[in-house]
C-alpha cells in the first residue's frame, strides 16, 4: 500500500478515497461521492479523492463544479483513464473506494469485484453488495443515498484497510476463492444441466 501511495504522490496520513471506472454521475452517482467529500472535511477527516477513469469532458467539468460548490476542489483530483498496472496501483493506494449506483437496476460491477479482490473496503449500492455477495469490509447503501450517508460510510471504513488487514485477508481470500471463474463456470454448467 505505501509503495503505491508513494508512486502516486499520496500523503501517508491522508484517507485516500477512490472513485474509478467510467465517469458517470447519471448512473453511478459520482457527483454524490464528490459532494460527500464536503461532509468528510466538515467532520475533520483528512480525506482526498482521486477520480480515475474516462468519461465525456462535460461530465468531468460537472464534477469539478460539484467539487467547487462543496468547497473541496483542493482535495479532489481528476486523473483520467488508467489501464492495467496503473489501475492496480490506484486500487492498492486507496483506503476506501466508492462505487455507488443510482438505481437498483444497475446491479453488477466488475470494478467493485476488482477492488474487493485486492482487499479494498468499498462503499457501494445494496444491490451490488447483495449480488456480488461482498465481504464485511464493504458497505451497501440505498441507491438514493445522500452525500452525507456516503461520507458516513466512507468515514466508517477509512482505517479498516490499514488497521485490520489481518482481519480482511482471510475474507478476501475466501471471496476470491468462492467467486473464481472456475466456480462461476461450474455453477453455469450445473444450471444449464450439462453435468
Amino acid at each position: 500500500m505505501s509503495g503505491a501511495r508513494r508512486l502516486l504522490g499520496i500523503a501517508p496520513d491522508d484517507v485516500h478515497v477512490l472513485l474509478y471506472g467510467a465517469v458517470d454521475s447519471r448512473t453511478k452517482g459520482f457527483d454524490l461521492a464528490v459532494a460527500a467529500m464536503g461532509w468528510l472535511r466538515r467532520w475533520g477527516v483528512p480525506a482526498r479523492l482521486s477520480v480515475v477513469g474516462g468519461g465525456p469532458p462535460g461530465e468531468v467539468i460537472h464534477l469539478m463544479d460539484v467539487a467547487a460548490d462543496a468547497g473541496v476542489a483542493d482535495i479532489v483530483t481528476f486523473e483520467g483513464l488508467a489501464l492495467g498496472h496503473e489501475v492496480q496501483l490506484w486500487l492498492q493506494a486507496a483506503d476506501v473506494a466508492v462505487q455507488t449506483r443510482t438505481s437498483d437496476l444497475f446491479g453488477v460491477s466488475g470494478a467493485v469485484v476488482d477492488g474487493v479482490a485486492l482487499g479494498l473496503p468499498t462503499v457501494t449500492s445494496r444491490v451490488i453488495h447483495r449480488n456480488h455477495e461482498l465481504p464485511s469490509y464493504c458497505v451497501g447503501l440505498h441507491p438514493e443515498a445522500s452525500p452525507m450517508l456516503i461520507a458516513d460510510a466512507v468515514a466508517g471504513l477509512a482505517h479498516v484497510r490499514r488497521e485490520s488487514m489481518a482481519r480482511i485477508e482471510p475474507e478476501r481470500r475466501a471471496y476470491v476463492r468462492d467467486h473464481s471463474p472456475a466456480v462461476h463456470a461450474a455453477a453455469l454448467v450445473d444450471a444449464l444441466g450439462l453435468t
